[in-house]
């Protein structure tokens, strides 16, 4: 292998990497148990919720206090909770999903919005 063809090669799979994290964050692998959060004062937000009308997902309106949304429905939520949403709810949302062991990605998508997906719930199976 020449140095072009090790150069495309480790690039290639540098932007798949890259890549994969932000398909995910914008809803392109398709999840039948996801559900989407919306703020309907960002535009990013409304945008995302119209893209993702069609898949038959489930919608949330976050409203004014995310950590109480958290505390109240989305920390049983099984599957997997993607959105687009101000930077200081992504903060919270992250801190709340990392002390209950759930994977946090997000994706700049807007100048003062984040699109982020928090995996599915996979710390509460039951220990046998």
């Amino acid at each position: 292998m020449d140095r072009r063809e090790f150069m495309g090669a480790s690039l290639g799979m540098t932007a798949l990497g890259c890549a994969l994290p932000r398909m995910a964050c914008y809803g392109f692998l398709n999840d039948s148990k996801s559900l989407v959060l919306i703020d309907s004062t960002l535009a990013e937000s409304r945008l995302h919720a119209a893209k993702l009308q069609r898949d038959n997902r489930r919608f949330i309106a976050v409203g004014e206090d995310v950590g109480m949304l958290w505390h109240r429905q989305l920390r049983y939520w099984k599957g997997t909770l993607t959105g687009v949403l101000r930077p200081s709810d992504c903060f919270v949302l992250q801190t709340f999903s990392w002390a209950d062991a759930r994977a946090f990605r997000t994706v700049q998508a807007g100048p003062r919005a984040i699109a982020f997906a928090i995996d599915a719930d996979r710390s509460s199976e039951p220990i046998s």
